[in-house]
């Protein structure tokens, strides 16, 4: 439809809307979305939202985010963070329950994209 009407079509991926859905002063966020088995789908982002490293499927282990677990607290949100939460045990890791995309995060987030 945008196509036919010559209107934008604006793409804002879950993961970084998912992302604006806490605010950080010091830390890292890491939205996920449960894939299947152990699998998740996730990036890492900055207190500034700032995406840090690119999404990626993986699977979690006791091990997975550490070098970010070691540097700074970790938040973890997402249908995928209840996975995470079983596995890793680690003092900085925190999770954010609840939290889910929401068209309030991918509104702003368009916007700004389309200024």
């Amino acid at each position: 439809l945008c196509f036919a009407y010559d209107k934008p079509l604006i793409s804002i991926d879950t993961l970084t809307s998912l992302s604006y859905n806490i605010s950080l002063d010091k830390g890292y966020i890491i939205p996920m979305i449960d894939a299947r088995r152990m699998e998740v789908y996730a990036a890492i982002y900055d207190e500034n939202h700032k995406q840090i490293r690119e999404i990626k499927a993986e699977i979690i282990d006791e091990n997975s985010y550490s070098e970010y677990l070691e540097k700074s607290k970790v938040y973890f949100l997402g249908d995928g963070s209840q996975k995470c939460k079983e596995i890793i045990k680690h003092k900085n890791a925190v999770f954010i329950d609840y939290k889910f995309p929401s068209a309030k995060e991918m509104a702003q987030l368009s916007f700004d994209k389309y200024k």
